[in-house]
């Protein structure tokens, strides 16, 4: 079978096409991911941990906010967990050039992490079926290896790490 111009020219950007998918959804570093980010100029680490439990037929909310002081083996210990993954960036980032906007949080329980280097705000959500991660403004959806268990157990840390700075306990 002989391809005519035009269809070579269609094969060659379709294969183009594929190969660029291919590279952005490779997978990446906690520091590819994490553009910027400096654990040296990190300043302050906060986390936000929340429970949803159904107790007598009402929905009561357990949140904690939580630091890890920057010099601590429990924040160390916190960035060997999360550079211990690998991530792979969702393929509607390519399409929308960075993260959608709107979360799924279906994970329970689930946290977010913020690192603070007195410019920029990182932030690294653990919602899990998406995971946001990146810059303030500049942030993507990544699915980790391990997916859900990676998230599950991350999230298990923060609960159990850090220094609790104020919990709130909510029944609806």
């Amino acid at each position: 079978m002989k391809l005519n111009n035009e269809d070579k020219k269609f094969y060659i950007v379709l294969a183009l096409i594929l190969i660029s998918i291919l590279i952005y959804t490779r997978p990446q570093s906690f520091g590819s991911v994490m553009k910027g980010f400096n654990r040296n100029e990190i300043i302050r680490c906060e986390a936000y941990y929340s429970l949803r439990e159904d107790i007598d037929g009402k929905a009561v909310i357990t949140s904690k906010f939580k630091q890890f002081d920057t010099s601590s083996e429990d924040y160390n210990e916190l960035l060997e967990l999360l550079s211990s993954a690998y991530y792979r960036r969702h393929i509607s980032n390519f399409f929308i050039g960075g993260n959608k906007g709107m979360y799924s949080i279906n994970l329970n329980p689930y946290a977010s992490i913020y690192f603070y280097d007195g410019t920029d705000t990182y932030e690294y959500c653990l919602y899990g079926k998406d995971m946001v991660i990146g810059k303030r403004g500049n942030k993507y959806d990544y699915t980790p290896k391990g997916r859900t268990e990676f998230q599950k157990k991350a999230v298990e840390f923060i609960n159990t790490h850090g220094t609790v700075v104020e919990e709130n306990k909510e029944t609806y």
